[in-house]
């Protein structure tokens, strides 16, 4: 197997909802990528820059920016997944595992070394002291629910996937219960318009998860 080969099965690299080579996505992931470190890099270097009205400025300005680069990544999720599912049936438990495969290795490996951290600077420590609830913390943030639930993550920027897996959880579901393959394009362009609305209205008059619109908006 070449190098191309090994990366494009574990990135999904060149592939669009319909089989068909999608180049643009490489250039929207890669981009959204950038976006994303520049977060990341503005947050490590607001805190040097205050004194500095202009570098302050403009280090805010890009961490504002930035942040757009993980709703990026969600319309994008929502875009190949749901054009994968939508274009042939695939058993659910092989989809997860497929989606599983891809998040957990690399996050395991970054969890299990902030917990190692944790307890080397107990004093920076997230983890609760008392055992039982320390061991529902941890069990809490390997299922992925900060994000979606009101938990603190112990990995900080963590919080992306929880929305992730409950796209990859969800939208197998609705595809097979509405029978959306069955549907017409017309049809089913409307449910998610509809439901796109109604996720909106619910933030904005109680409050919620406002990004899960992204996901709807790849898949329109």
């Amino acid at each position: 197997m070449s190098a191309r080969e090994w990366l494009t099965r574990q990135f999904e690299l060149s592939r669009g909802g319909t089989g068909h080579n999608v180049r643009s996505m490489e250039g929207l992931r890669g981009f959204a990528v950038f976006l994303v470190f520049m977060v990341h890099y503005a947050t490590l270097v607001n805190p040097w820059v205050i004194g500095n009205d202009l570098l302050h400025a403009f280090s805010s300005a890009v961490h504002t920016m930035g942040n757009a680069g993980v709703d990026l990544f969600f319309v994008l999720s929502g875009y190949l997944i749901y054009g994968s599912l939508i274009s042939r049936p695939q058993k659910f438990m092989r989809f997860m595992s497929r989606r599983v495969k891809r998040i957990y290795p690399a996050f395991m490996a970054v969890f299990l070394l902030y917990v190692f951290l944790s307890f080397v600077f107990h004093s920076e420590s997230k983890i609760p002291v008392l055992f039982s609830s320390a061991a529902v913390y941890l069990m809490q943030n390997v299922l992925l629910l900060p994000g979606l639930f009101p938990i603190e993550p112990l990995v900080t920027v963590s919080w992306s996937l929880s929305y992730e897996m409950f796209y990859y959880l969800a939208i197998p579901l609705v595809i097979v219960l509405l029978d959306l393959r069955q549907r017409s394009a017309k049809w089913r362009v409307t449910f998610f318009a509809l439901v796109a609305m109604s996720i909106a209205f619910y933030c904005a008059v109680f409050g919620g998860h406002v990004r899960l619109i992204m996901f709807v908006s790849g898949i329109l």
